[in-house]
C-alpha cells in the first residue's frame, strides 16, 4: 500500500500526536508498505508563531523507512497572542455569521503554510490512501482533504479532539469551525481515540458507520530501563516525586498542581515536584508570581534518558488537564506501575478508571488535587495497588502490537470500499 501521512509537526517534535503519527508510519514501513509524511520543518508548535523558533534544516530525508518531506512554516507575524485573537474571532464571530470564506482564510494560518498545497501537488497521484492527523492545527490536514478529494483518494482524519470539560465549549469550539467539520463529514473514516471523543464527533454530523474507536498505544519495552537512583542523584532529590510531564500550561493544568502543592507543603509535607516539558508563556508569567519554593523543579523538556528515569522515580505521575484526547504519558507511567491523577475532561475518563487505576478530579480543583495526591503519598500500599492494575491495563488494551492492528484493518478496509465502488 502506498500511503501519504500528513501532520503539521513530526519527530523530533515531541508531542503525543507526533508520537501516534510517527509510530503508525515506522510500523507500516516496517511492514513493507511505501509511507510518505508531509509535514512542516517546525521543531515545535513555537514556530506558529515564533519567527525564532527553532527549525529543522532537513527537508527532504529517509527515517526509519519513512520518507519524510518538511515544508517551510511562516509564523504569524504578530506573535502568539494575535494568532489566537485571529482564531477566536473565526471561533465567535465569522463562523456563527456563516462568513465560511473568511474563516477558511484565517484556518489557512493554523499554521501557515503556503507551499503546503503545492507540495501535495508535487506528489502526484501516487497514494492508495492519505492520513491526516491533528485537527487543533487544521490547515494541513484540510488541504490534504482537499487535495484527496479532488482526486477521488480514500481520505482518513484523526482529529485528536480535545473535548474539554463536560458541558463547557471552551476547548472543544476550536474543533468545530465550518471547514474542519467539512473534511470530518467527507472523510472515509474519522479514527479516534475514546468513546467520549467518538461522541463528541459523531454529534458533529459525522456517519458513526464511518467513526473508528482505536486508541493509542506505548511500547512498553521502548519506555523501560529507568533508574529511580539516578535520577534521584542527578536532581538531588530526597523526597516522594510528584511527576508532571508534558507541556507546562494552564489547560494542561500545570498551575492547579503547582498550587495544590502548596497546599500540600503547608501541610508539613515535604514532597517533590518534577515538571518536565516545555514552559509555555502563560506559565512563565505565573511562575515569576510565586515565592521560591526548593521542593518544585521545571526541568523544561528532558530527553528520553531522563523522561525514564523520572517515571522510575516518580511516586505519582500528575496531568490534571483538560486537553488531552486520550493522554499517551499516563499509559508511561503505568508502564512503571505507578499511580495517576488525571481530570475529569476530555477522553481521560475513558482512560482512567476513578478509584481503580487513578484517581480523576474536576479541572481546576486545587483542593481536590491536593487531597488525593496527599492520598497517594501517605498510602504507598494503595498506591502500589493502584499502579499494578493500571500497569495490568495496559497491558491488556494499550500495547502498539494492538493498536497498530486495528489501524491497518482501518486503513484495508478502506482502500477495499473504495476499489469495489469504483468497479461497482
Amino acid at each position: 500500500m502506498r500511503v501519504l501521512h500528513v501532520s503539521p509537526l513530526y519527530w523530533p517534535s515531541l508531542g503525543g500526536a507526533e508520537q501516534v503519527t510517527q509510530t503508525i508510519s515506522e510500523r507500516m514501513a516496517r511492514d513493507g508498505h511505501v509511507v510518505t509524511v508531509l509535514t512542516t520543518d517546525a521543531s515545535s508548535e513555537e514556530c506558529f508563531w515564533n519567527s525564532r523558533g527553532s527549525r529543522l534544516d532537513r527537508q527532504d530525508e529517509w527515517l526509519n523507512g519513512v520518507h519524510v518531506i518538511r515544508v517551510p512554516v511562516r509564523p504569524f507575524p504578530l506573535g502568539r497572542l494575535s494568532l489566537f485573537v485571529a482564531r477566536g474571532l473565526a471561533i465567535r464571530v465569522l463562523d456563527p455569521l456563516q462568513l465560511q470564506s473568511m474563516v477558511r482564510r484565517i484556518g489557512a494560518w493554523m499554521p501557515r503554510v503556503p507551499a503546503f498545497t503545492q507540495a501535495l501537488q508535487n506528489l502526484a497521484d501516487s497514494f492508495d490512501l492519505i492520513h491526516g492527523f491533528n485537527l487543533s492545527w487544521e490547515s494541513c490536514l484540510v488541504d490534504a482533504y482537499d487535495f484527496a478529494r479532488a482526486r477521488s483518494r480514500v481520505f482518513i482524519a484523526t482529529p485528536f479532539l480535545h473535548t474539554g470539560e463536560p458541558g463547557q465549549a471552551r476547548v472543544s469550539r476550536n474543533y468545530q469551525m465550518s471547514h474542519q467539520r467539512a473534511a470530518l463529514r467527507g472523510s472515509d473514516r474519522v479514527i479516534v481515540q475514546t468513546q467520549i471523543e467518538a461522541r463528541a464527533i459523531e454529534q458533529m454530523g459525522i456517519d458513526r458507520a464511518r467513526i473508528v474507536e482505536v486508541g493509542v498505544g506505548i511500547d512498553p519495552a521502548s519506555i523501560e530501563g529507568g533508574q529511580a537512583d539516578r535520577f534521584r542523584s542527578r536532581y538531588n532529590l530526597h523526597g516522594p516525586i510528584v511527576a508532571f510531564i508534558g507541556r507546562v500550561m494552564y489547560d494542561k493544568g500545570a498551575m492547579s498542581l503547582v498550587r495544590a502543592m502548596q497546599q500540600v507543603w503547608a501541610s508539613g509535607m515535604e514532597v517533590e515536584v518534577v515538571i518536565a516539558g516545555l514552559p509555555m508563556p502563560d506559565f512563565k508569567r505565573f511562575l515569576e508570581r510565586q515565592p521560591p519554593q526548593p521542593h518544585l523543579h521545571v526541568l523544561g523538556p528532558i530527553d528520553a534518558v531522563d523522561k525514564r528515569d523520572l517515571l522510575a522515580a516518580a511516586d505519582v505521575l500528575a496531568l490534571p488537564s483538560r486537553a488531552e484526547s486520550f493522554g499517551i504519558v499516563y499509559l508511561e507511567a503505568w508502564a512503571y506501575a505507578k499511580p495517576v491523577i488525571g481530570a475529569r475532561a476530555g477522553g481521560v475518563p475513558d482512560v482512567i478508571e476513578d478509584g481503580v487505576d487513578g484517581w480523576l478530579v474536576k479541572f481546576g480543583d486545587v483542593a481536590g488535587l491536593a487531597q488525593q495526591i496527599t492520598r497517594l503519598i501517605l498510602n504507598p500500599a494503595e498506591a502500589k495497588a493502584i499502579g499494578a492494575r493500571g500497569y495490568l491495563k495496559l497491558q491488556q488494551r494499550y500495547t502498539w502490537d494492538r493498536i497498530y492492528r486495528t489501524v491497518q484493518d482501518t486503513y484495508c478496509e478502506a482502500v477495499e470500499q473504495a476499489q469495489g465502488a469504483l468497479h461497482a
